[in-house]
């Protein structure tokens, strides 16, 4: 999945689901929204505004990769905003790592800022493999549809299903239950990457019905037959194989980005090397942008 940009989605349609992963028990709802901060020319991922004025502004990063100096580079973010805004305290700087060993290569950073009054905050750490599903359960609603990043891979994948079926029956509408199942669909695409076709079983229906469900059914298929080959398939099978990963990569892309770059249809049909169209099936569902896909 385009992480910041799904992590956004989830935090503008659903404020409640990130303040429940982010520990908060907010007085009255948020306003939403990135800002760039003028100074350093650089974005923060998200700025939860209070209405109630008792209530914190929230500033959240969102890391899924490796960065000695985020949490220094967020704070002094956070700190030039506050100063040309005129925000005062109280403030919360929220960091979000996708696992603790991406957590593990940050170094830490606090924050004591004097201008003409004192902006004083030291970051929440928050590392969502560590939280307990069992968290976004009890809190239900719109908190649902982060279950997928939250917890074990092995409960994520035994889950799957039931916490599909569990988020779109507590949506308010139709149209919320899409929106749900969309999302729902792009964070489990993001943590597992491929999923086989049986996690799914009885909800395929409902699945096909968004794209990025199309593009998990269609890698399923392809992992259910690259393990039928792999136990001695005939020859034309494998390259049955190779074209339903094919198929499988470019419905990720263009599910994920919209369009596919005009490299990847040539690269596809010229490689016959099953485990390189696997490597880039998996780098599909996990790069940020389209540009950073492996290209040879």
């Amino acid at each position: 999945m385009a992480y910041d940009h799904d992590m956004h989605e989830l935090a503008t349609r659903f404020p409640g689901a990130v303040l429940t992963l982010l520990g908060h028990a907010p007085r009255g709802p948020y306003v939403v929204e990135g800002i760039d901060v003028k100074r350093s020319e650089r974005r923060i991922d998200l700025v939860f505004s209070p209405r109630d004025p008792d209530d914190p502004t929230i500033y959240v990063e969102w890391q899924a990769y490796p960065s000695p100096d985020v949490e220094q580079r967020m704070l002094a973010e956070v700190a030039d905003h506050c100063l040309q805004t005129g925000r005062r305290e109280p403030v919360d700087v929220a960091i979000v790592y996708t696992d603790e060993g991406v957590r593990a290569k940050a170094l830490p950073a606090d924050v004591v800022c004097r201008g003409r009054a004192a902006i004083t905050f030291t970051p929440r750490r928050v590392v969502l493999t560590e939280l307990s599903p069992d968290l976004l359960l009890s809190a239900g609603g719109p908190a649902l549809v982060a279950l997928p990043l939250v917890g074990p891979e092995e409960r994520v994948r035994a889950s799957a299903r039931e916490w599909l079926g569990l988020a779109c029956a507590q949506a308010r509408d139709r149209r919320e239950a899409e929106d749900r199942r969309e999302l729902f669909l792009k964070f489990l695409t993001w943590r597992l990457g491929t999923i086989d076709i049986d996690t799914l079983t009885g909800l395929e229906g409902v699945v096909e019905e968004t794209a990025t469900g199309q593009a998990l059914l269609a890698k399923g298929e392809a992992r259910g037959e690259a393990r039928g080959e792999a136990r001695g398939e005939a020859r034309g099978e494998a390259k049955g194989r190779l074209a339903e990963c094919r198929r499988a990569i470019t419905l990720v892309v263009t599910s994920r980005f919209g369009a596919a770059p005009d490299w990847l249809a040539e690269r596809l049909d010229a490689e016959s090397d099953l485990a390189r169209l696997e490597a880039l099936l998996q780098a599909a569902a996990k790069v940020e942008r389209v540009t950073d896909l492996p290209n040879g």
